[in-house]
């Protein structure tokens, strides 16, 4: 299966692949406790939290484009 999947990657070349510039918003470490998110499993601070949804599932953004 591994071999499957390089073999498939390198086929596809550079049509897999996608970039774009964006500035990565730097917050205060704090204390924290992690969390799992319930829609994507993404494990995160209980601080950024949402409900049930991590920032990236609900309308928090970490980034932006530039």
């Amino acid at each position: 299966m591994k071999g499957q999947l390089f073999d498939e990657i390198f086929r596809a070349g550079r049509n897999i692949l996608s970039f774009e510039r964006v500035r990565v918003m730097v917050k205060i470490k704090k204390k924290w406790s992690s969390v799992t998110c319930s829609c994507c499993g993404e494990t995160i601070p209980d601080y950024l939290i949402e409900g049930d949804r991590c920032g990236a599932c609900g309308s928090m953004k970490y980034y932006e484009r530039i």
